[in-house]
């Protein structure tokens, strides 16, 4: 399983591993059957991450005998499910104004607007210039 936002250079994946979200396997490396490589880790050039070991930090440390294939299970059901659950649940939010984000949806919005960008910039996420957050108790009010 390939978290998101994970960047992969001529490596190898093999199945049944898991590779977190943020990460780098760089040149030659090799993730192997039942490994783990964590969130925003860095795998360097030609780096082994055998069988049942984790990969953690910049660069990857490998730490042997440290998963439990269960763990991986539960990380690709949880990656299922949420696929699963995002297109129905959330909307989608899309970049305004080069710095934030903004629901796109039939509805009249009842966020606040920004102070700083008028009354034409809704934001949801809070406005990056002012760091003023706009939505009142958070996202997608």
């Amino acid at each position: 399983m390939i978290g998101h936002i994970v960047r992969l250079e001529g490596c190898t994946i093999e199945d049944n591993s898991l590779v977190g979200n943020g990460s780098v396997v760089l040149h030659r490396a090799i993730v192997r059957s039942g490994a783990l490589v964590g969130s925003n880790a860095v795998v360097t050039n030609d780096t082994e991450v055998p069988s049942g070991a984790m990969a953690l930090g910049i660069p990857a440390k490998i730490r042997l005998d440290c998963v439990d294939p269960a763990m991986i299970s539960q990380g690709m059901n949880s990656y299922l499910q949420r696929a699963r659950t995002y297109p129905t649940k959330l909307r989608r939010l899309d970049w305004i104004a080069g710095s934030a984000l903004v629901a796109r949806t039939n509805a009249p919005a009842r966020w606040v607007p920004c102070r700083r960008h008028g009354p034409t910039a809704t934001f949801s996420l809070g406005c990056a210039v002012t760091n003023e957050r706009s939505a009142p108790n958070g996202i997608g009010r």
